[in-house]
């Protein structure tokens, strides 16, 4: 049980940095077209 729950905690870090990722480029992105 326990592993599967480290596993999840692994999975959100992944997600979570992705989704912060994702959203600096886009970040960017608008700085650009301005």
């Amino acid at each position: 049980m326990k592993k599967i729950r480290d596993q999840l905690r692994k999975n959100q870090k992944l997600i979570f940095k992705e989704y912060h990722l994702g959203f600096f480029v886009i970040f960017l992105a608008r700085k650009e077209t301005i």
